[in-house]
């Protein structure tokens, strides 16, 4: 990973931003459906 400050940097903080997006998505997603799911579980 070349983080720098010259202008090919800026796609690859870009990429970098959108990755690390993408799986803050995928984790608070899967935190979000688990949560519903427990709550809407028939109690046995």
């Amino acid at each position: 990973l070349h983080l720098g400050s010259g202008p090919e940097s800026t796609n690859n903080i870009l990429a970098l931003a959108f990755g690390i997006l993408i799986v803050f998505l995928v984790i608070t997603g899967s935190i979000w459906i688990i949560a519903n799911l427990n709550s809407n579980m028939t109690p046995m």
